[in-house]
Protein backbone atom coordinates (compact mmCIF):
# COMPACT_ATOMS: atom_id res chain seq x y z
CA UNK A 1 0.00 0.00 0.00
CA UNK A 2 1.37 3.38 -1.00
CA UNK A 3 0.23 6.24 1.16
CA UNK A 4 1.03 9.93 1.40
CA UNK A 5 -0.37 13.35 2.26
CA UNK A 6 -0.33 16.34 -0.09
CA UNK A 7 -0.91 19.89 1.21
CA UNK A 8 -3.06 22.33 -0.76
CA UNK A 9 -4.41 25.88 -0.50
CA UNK A 10 -7.66 25.40 -2.41
CA UNK A 11 -11.22 25.16 -1.13
CA UNK A 12 -12.13 21.45 -0.77
CA UNK A 13 -14.91 21.78 -3.38
CA UNK A 14 -12.35 23.01 -5.93
CA UNK A 15 -10.01 20.14 -5.06
CA UNK A 16 -12.85 17.66 -5.64
CA UNK A 17 -13.72 19.32 -8.98
CA UNK A 18 -10.09 19.21 -10.13
CA UNK A 19 -9.72 15.58 -9.08
CA UNK A 20 -12.84 14.64 -11.05
CA UNK A 21 -11.56 16.34 -14.20
CA UNK A 22 -8.06 14.88 -13.75
CA UNK A 23 -9.39 11.34 -13.36
CA UNK A 24 -11.67 11.75 -16.38
CA UNK A 25 -8.62 12.76 -18.42
CA UNK A 26 -6.47 9.97 -16.98
CA UNK A 27 -9.03 7.40 -18.06
CA UNK A 28 -8.60 8.57 -21.67
CA UNK A 29 -4.78 8.77 -21.59
CA UNK A 30 -2.68 6.87 -24.09
CA UNK A 31 0.03 5.19 -22.01
CA UNK A 32 3.45 4.24 -23.41
CA UNK A 33 4.60 0.72 -24.22
CA UNK A 34 1.12 -0.51 -25.11
CA UNK A 35 -0.27 -0.23 -21.59
CA UNK A 36 -4.06 0.10 -21.56
CA UNK A 37 -6.23 1.36 -18.73
CA UNK A 38 -9.40 -0.73 -18.48
CA UNK A 39 -12.55 -0.83 -16.35
CA UNK A 40 -12.16 2.56 -14.64
CA UNK A 41 -14.42 3.42 -11.74
CA UNK A 42 -14.42 6.41 -9.39
CA UNK A 43 -17.07 7.37 -6.83
CA UNK A 44 -17.30 10.03 -4.14
CA UNK A 45 -18.46 9.10 -0.64
CA UNK A 46 -18.56 12.46 1.13
CA UNK A 47 -15.01 13.83 1.02
CA UNK A 48 -13.51 10.44 0.07
CA UNK A 49 -13.00 9.42 -3.54
CA UNK A 50 -12.67 5.69 -4.15
CA UNK A 51 -11.11 4.64 -7.44
CA UNK A 52 -10.10 1.48 -9.25
CA UNK A 53 -8.97 0.43 -12.68
CA UNK A 54 -7.02 -2.29 -14.43
CA UNK A 55 -3.74 -1.77 -16.27
CA UNK A 56 -3.10 -4.26 -19.06
CA UNK A 57 -0.25 -4.93 -21.43
CA UNK A 58 -0.60 -7.94 -23.64
CA UNK A 59 -1.60 -10.89 -21.49
CA UNK A 60 -0.40 -9.21 -18.26
CA UNK A 61 -2.76 -7.21 -16.11
CA UNK A 62 -2.82 -5.57 -12.71
CA UNK A 63 -5.66 -4.06 -10.68
CA UNK A 64 -5.06 -0.71 -8.99
CA UNK A 65 -7.37 0.68 -6.35
CA UNK A 66 -7.29 3.32 -3.68
CA UNK A 67 -8.88 6.34 -2.14
CA UNK A 68 -8.26 10.05 -1.83
CA UNK A 69 -9.63 11.91 1.17
CA UNK A 70 -9.95 15.68 0.72
CA UNK A 71 -9.47 17.76 3.85
CA UNK A 72 -9.41 21.52 4.42
CA UNK A 73 -5.66 22.00 3.77
CA UNK A 74 -4.47 18.60 2.57
CA UNK A 75 -5.49 15.47 0.80
CA UNK A 76 -4.54 11.96 1.78
CA UNK A 77 -3.95 9.31 -0.86
CA UNK A 78 -3.87 5.57 -0.28
CA UNK A 79 -3.26 3.36 -3.26
CA UNK A 80 -2.77 -0.36 -3.60
CA UNK A 81 -0.13 -0.84 -6.28
CA UNK A 82 0.24 -4.47 -7.33
CA UNK A 83 3.66 -6.01 -6.82
CA UNK A 84 3.94 -6.72 -10.55
CA UNK A 85 3.45 -3.04 -11.39
CA UNK A 86 5.97 -2.06 -8.74
CA UNK A 87 8.47 -4.47 -10.26
CA UNK A 88 7.86 -3.45 -13.86
CA UNK A 89 7.70 0.30 -13.34
CA UNK A 90 9.22 0.85 -9.92
CA UNK A 91 7.37 2.18 -6.89
CA UNK A 92 9.55 5.31 -6.86
CA UNK A 93 8.46 6.14 -10.44
CA UNK A 94 4.81 5.66 -9.53
CA UNK A 95 5.19 8.00 -6.54
CA UNK A 96 7.07 10.56 -8.65
CA UNK A 97 4.33 10.47 -11.32
CA UNK A 98 1.53 10.87 -8.80
CA UNK A 99 3.30 13.58 -6.78
CA UNK A 100 4.12 15.62 -9.89
CA UNK A 101 0.53 15.41 -11.10
CA UNK A 102 -0.88 16.31 -7.68
CA UNK A 103 1.44 19.33 -7.42
CA UNK A 104 0.23 20.56 -10.81
CA UNK A 105 -3.39 19.77 -10.00
CA UNK A 106 -3.37 21.56 -6.65
CA UNK A 107 -1.43 24.64 -7.77
CA UNK A 108 -3.73 27.59 -6.89
CA UNK A 109 -2.44 29.56 -9.91
CA UNK A 110 -3.02 26.77 -12.38
CA UNK A 111 -6.11 26.23 -14.46
CA UNK A 112 -7.92 23.05 -13.56
CA UNK A 113 -7.57 20.30 -16.19
CA UNK A 114 -9.92 20.56 -19.19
Amino acid sequence: MMEWTQPHELPPAEVRRRLDRFLDGLMRTEFPAGVKLRHPHAAWHGDRLEFRFRLERGFLGADVHGEITVQERQLHLRCQVPALLGLLVGEDKVKTFVTRNLNELLDPGAQSPP
